[in-house]
């Protein structure tokens, strides 16, 4: 016998619930009553209700979910069919090892057996036949004679749906929807059901073939109500209505009777109807007629985004439950579907301390567990690509072993950023040049910022490095180019023993040895915190292993490929399930279904989401599933029929709240698009008429000025705190000094005073920090390099932070395809000393007209293919080709320069000192104390001329462009503005008799050392591999004598404002290319005017950037000449 009782809404069927499970026990005191509800949080509610709500004994009443049921069933015809139930992730490669196995079976799907896409929609299609208990083989006879030009892929589908039915009664495996259709079978001699004196259905409108079967066997056989939610000839109601009067009406033995308590009617049951169309006192038979002044409080919010859309509805819980007195579980946060939330709303929520109940679920592939196990089966298939290395090396799951008796602790962050400096990608080869490289440059430093700033590793950290990577390697490689998944899975969770942290297990000196199949379930695990993602990733190697049954051998890429779809098809919840419910319900529309609430909030009222986008089936066209409906009786749903479904879903929802509604769409998406709200608003503000819409700023600033949820008492720390920066003030109350974060807000707010004041003179904000003593004396002893002093010449604030604050510039990417322009300046100069060694060594200085060109050329190349086969040894070289032509063009540039110079040149000049570091001291007078610079630096070559009895220094400078190359007046001009420093220092250094080269001792010309001058080498990209000369720039002595006086007054000037601590911005065409640009106050547009206007502490660089050249005593021919 059936029994239907129905209700407009959802509230309604809850009292009839309750007065007839009041009824109910009256009558029958201790009998078994069974409510059947769709999904366990509908569960959860529906127990709330009854139990504390309506103070109901729920004593031998069962609530339990569709699914609970059917399985109790099954149970109890004694098949254990718990594990044998598969994802649907299983059955998306079970269709794809169908495809591939029956291609030829299929030729208008063999094109997708490649496509994950492909196989994921097919497995949906199928599904839909699988639960509309479609017969395959009639169905194709049918459709044949009835459809003359029956779609091709169409009837393969159909084929593809038999073979899938015939491998799963061989294979005995099965999804959650398959248990109903198994459970149907025992209905009839159910001992649990025919124990239940009723059984009683709520929370659904529509159900699949196999469950209505089910439902029918146990309506049949068993007392039975059925609680539906319908209003008849309501537009909203259409889709329920179909399946009601086609599937449950007939059924009925007692009469349909509308039930209602005598509420107010809300003017929201007009939605998706003309208004007044609806016959409220025929619907609402015992209800008062609708009126306008008794309905929720309706709101529409515009937000600006996800994270702006959550905070306000955050502030409004927080205002609903202390100046309306509602509790958290009245409240109801619903969308569509709780996609792109999963991130922002956890955290809003905790900032603003709301607890909540959610259906939410993320991904398992974004929980970094998953994403480290990924990366450490990759490491093979991706040739042991540097940043799958690294990303397991420095994973707070990966196991370390460090060998006994190492003092130091493993450093892989200071690993990475080596191996990215050596530019390493990939391949067993680089990583050895990597450990080569490190071992070569090895350098044991007493200074901590060497090691920090990831220049040298020390030699433990090395040899560390080298153990721990060998080990991980020759782990990665025992996997088989190609086994069964079975082989595959077990070597994986060998691999995870080995080198994972398994989450609930506490680390100990003894090796792991956890079998983590059967300590998947002991008694503390689950009290873990990463239990459930663990026990997820378990779940999918289960279901993964099995698939041996469906395929034979497959490739490691594959197993990993495999691995990654599975992970990103398991979805975990992002709270677990239990029967606590005090919190604020976060749930989906379709989670909502039996949910009523005092106040609710509808998120992601936006085009495309709700009503969501419906697309129809390309397998399996709506024609075809109308026909299987209407003409062979299989409840094949058809797709459009879907904008119906949505329709319903939104009525139900925002009639299920009593007190206050409130709909939030957004402006923009997550990448600043323009987003279109929901057509349902416009329906929604028809139907409640005169409606309060909030439009939410971006700024922080104008939403406190304008919303009144922004009321300072609604606004969480970090807002609080922001709230103080914007009013440049601090309160002065004693306990604010407690808040977390208040020292960064009195210094942000004194910060922002000092930048944004309207005085022309520059603070200590700007770059005016003062004498740093500390940092003064540790430069004094160590030395000043010309190029640092260089820097403070351009600017002062690019010197503050890379030499005081050592702010690292960005690492060039280890996927740049070949040398940089810096790389590119240090492979020159080691060519150019290897090669003039090589010269020196085989006597050609003296004879070098003398000597075949071909005899030259010849030892140069032998040069050449030495150094580049150490380079690639030491040096990251980037793409291969590039490489190769990046060889070419240096070996001609250098061939040609020295061809040029030594074939060309009539003077004896040879080679005598290559890449000499030297150091020297230079006096200087600093507000009345006298200082000891020290200098320091490297010449790149000094020639010594035997018949002049005089040298020259010569330095190599590559530069990207001919353009940027000097004049010899335009050099002297960069020295006199400290632009240029090189030239001044190797004077200083050779009039203060520091400068000491072994091989001058040779030559006996150690005493009386004269310098003719300084020449820049210049060689360009343009110049690279052509015929085309190197350009040669000299400063010479009698320029250098001229120009003396004004270099050491700069150099003072300079110094002193070192000393002084003045690092202002100097905003200029430098700034294009600077390192530190992000960081630079040159875009605080206040900062950069007083660094213009403030002449008098900026007076001694600007004199210094601007100094004129005093007279020059040699013209730039008799300089060329020399």
């Amino acid at each position: 016998m059936l029994r239907v009782v129905t209700g407009p809404l959802y509230s309604d069927l809850e009292d009839a619930i309750a007065e007839h499970l009041k009824s109910f026990r009256v009558q029958y005191p201790i009998e078994p009553l069974t409510i059947v509800v769709p999904s366990q949080h509908a569960r959860l509610r529906l127990q709330w209700v009854l139990c504390t709500q309506r103070n109901l004994s729920l004593f031998h009443v069962h609530i339990l979910t569709f699914f609970q049921l059917a399985l109790q069933l099954v149970e109890e015809q004694g098949q254990l069919i718990s594990d044998a139930i598969r994802s649907d992730n299983f059955f998306r490669e079970y269709i794809h090892q169908l495809m591939r196995r029956r291609k030829t079976m299929l030729p208008h799907l063999a094109g997708l057996t490649e496509i994950p896409g492909a196989w994921t929609n097919l497995w949906k299609t199928i599904k839909d036949l699988k639960n509309g208990a479609v017969d395959a083989q009639f169905a194709r006879e049918v459709l044949r004679h009835n459809f003359r030009d029956i779609d091709p892929i169409c009837e393969s589908v159909f084929m593809l749906y038999d073979s899938y039915c015939e491998e799963q009664n061989r294979l005995q495996i099965f999804d959650c929807d398959d248990i109903a259709k198994i459970a149907k079978t025992g209905v009839a001699s159910s001992t649990f059901l025919s124990q239940q004196r009723q059984i009683w259905y709520y929370g659904f409108y529509d159900l699949t073939q196999v469950q209505l079967d089910l439902f029918h066997a146990v309506a049949q056989s068993y007392t039975t109500s059925v609680y539906f939610p319908i209003v008849r000839d309501h537009p909203a109601y259409q889709f329920a209505q179909q399946f009601f009067d086609r599937h449950i009406l007939g059924l009925s033995v007692e009469s349909v009777r509308y039930h209602s308590d005598g509420r107010q009617i809300s003017v929201l049951q007009d939605l998706f109807a003309q208004r007044g169309s609806i016959d409220s006192q025929q619907v609402y038979s015992n209800s008062h007629p609708a009126d306008e002044n008794c309905k929720p409080t309706c709101q529409i919010v515009y937000a600006p985004g996800g994270e702006n859309e959550m905070r306000i509805v955050c502030k409004e819980i927080l205002r609903h439950v202390e100046e309306n007195q509602i509790s958290w579980h009245e409240i109801g946060v619903v969308g569509r579907t709780l996609s792109g939330y999963e991130q922002v709303l956890p955290r809003v929520f905790c900032e603003h301390g709301i607890p909540f109940n959610t259906t939410m679920q993320r991904s398992l592939v974004a929980y970094p567990y998953a994403q480290i196990l990924l990366r450490l089966l990759s490491i093979f298939t991706s040739d042991f690509q540097r940043d799958h290395v690294m990303e397991v090396l420095t994973s707070p799951y990966f196991h370390w072993r460090v060998p006994s008796g190492q003092r130091e602790l493993p450093r892989p962050d200071l690993w990475s950023r080596a191996s990215r400096r050596m530019g390493i990608t990939k391949g067993l080869e680089e990583w050895k040049r990597f450990i080569r490289a490190m071992k070569n440059e090895c350098v044991v430093s007493q200074d901590a910022s060497n090691e920090r700033n990831g220049a040298v590793l020390s030699d433990q950290q090395i040899d560390l490095c080298d153990t721990i990577l060998n080990d991980l390697f020759e782990g990665v490689t025992r996997f088989p180019l190609q086994a069964t998944y079975e082989e595959f899975v077990a070597r994986t969770l060998q691999l995870m023993n080995e080198f994972l942290v398994v989450p609930y297990i506490e680390q100990s000196t003894k090796p792991m040895t956890l079998d983590l199949w059967t300590n998947m379930h002991s008694p503390n695990f689950e009290q873990h915190n990463h239990a459930q993602i663990f026990k997820a990733v378990c779940d999918q190697f289960r279901d993964i292993r099995l698939l041996t049954k469906i395929s034979e051998v497959v490739t490691i890429s594959e197993f990993v490929e495999t691995v990654q779809r599975f992970f990103e098809g398991t979805l975990v919840p992002v709270h677990q399930t239990t029967d606590n419910i005090q919190g604020v319900w976060v749930l989906d529309a379709m989670a909502a279904r039996g949910f009523s609430f005092r106040v609710l909030f509808v998120v992601g009222m936006n085009e495309h989401v709700f009503p969501r986008h419906i697309r129809e089936d390309a397998f399996l066209r709506d024609s075809v599933r109308r026909f299987l409906d209407v003409n062979l009786g299989f409840k094949v749903p058809e797709k459009v029929s879907g904008y119906e479904e949505e329709q319903l879903l939104f009525y139900l929802l925002v009639n299920s709240a009593t007190d206050a509604v409130t709909l939030l769409t957004q402006r923009a998406d997550t990448q600043n698009q323009p987003s279109v709200p929901s057509w349902y608003l416009n329906d929604f503000q028809r139907c409640v008429g005169d409606i309060f819409s909030i439009v939410v700023p971006k700024r922080l600033g104008q939403k406190r000025s304008t919303l009144l949820q922004y009321a300072d008492k609604w606004l969480t720390s970090e807002e609080i705190r922001i709230g103080w920066m914007f009013d440049r003030c601090l309160p002065g109350w004693g306990l604010a000094k407690k808040t977390p974060g208040w020292l960064a807000v009195r210094h942000g707010v004194a910060s922002l005073a000092s930048q944004e004041s309207s005085s022309p003179r520059l603070n200590r904000f700007d770059g005016m920090t003062g004498n740093l003593p500390e940092w003064w004396d540790a430069m004094q002893s160590r030395g000043m390099s010309p190029t640092a002093l260089k820097e403070y010449a351009i600017c002062p604030f690019k010197f503050f932070a890379k030499h005081v604050l050592k702010v690292d510039p960005v690492d060039r990417s280890e996927f740049e395809i070949g040398l940089g322009v810096r790389e590119i300046g240090n492979l020159l100069h080691q060519l150019f000393r290897e090669c003039l060694l090589a010269l020196s060594e085989h006597g050609y200085y003296q004879q070098m007209k003398e000597s075949s060109a071909e005899t030259i050329s010849e030892l140069l190349q032998s040069i050449f293919v030495g150094v580049f086969q150490h380079y690639e040894q030491s040096y990251p070289t980037g793409h291969p080709l590039v490489w190769e032509w990046q060889q070419e063009q240096l070996s001609g540039a250098v061939s040609h320069a020295i061809y040029q110079e030594f074939f060309n040149q009539d003077e004896d000049w040879i080679s005598v000192g290559l890449e000499q570091p030297v150091k020297g001291i230079m006096p200087l007078l600093l507000d009345d104390d006298v200082c000891e610079l020290s200098l320091s630096g490297r010449i790149d070559r000094i020639d010594w001329s035997p018949s002049q009895h005089t040298s020259r220094i010569i330095d190599y400078k590559y530069k990207a462009s001919p353009r940027s190359i000097l004049t010899s007046q335009a050099l002297a001009r960069e020295v006199v503005r400290c632009k240029e420093l090189q030239p001044p220092l190797y004077f200083l250094l050779i009039e203060g008799g520091t400068l000491a080269l072994p091989n001058y001792s040779k030559l006996g010309v150690l005493q009386g050392l004269s310098c003719s001058g300084v020449w820049f080498h210049y060689l360009t990209a343009d110049s690279l591999g052509s015929i085309g000369t190197f350009t040669s720039v000299p400063f010479t002595a009698s320029r250098w004598k001229s120009l003396k006086p004004q270099i050491e007054k700069n150099i003072k000037t300079l110094m002193t404002g070192i000393q002084r601590g003045e690092y202002f911005i100097v905003p200029g065409s430098d700034c294009r290319v600077c390192d530190f640009r992000t960081i630079c106050h040159r875009t605080q547009s206040l900062s950069r005017w007083r660094a213009e206007v403030d002449r008098a502490q900026t007076k001694g660089h600007r004199d210094v950037r601007f100094t004129k050249l005093a007279t020059i005593v040699e013209s730039d021919k008799e300089a060329k000449k020399k």
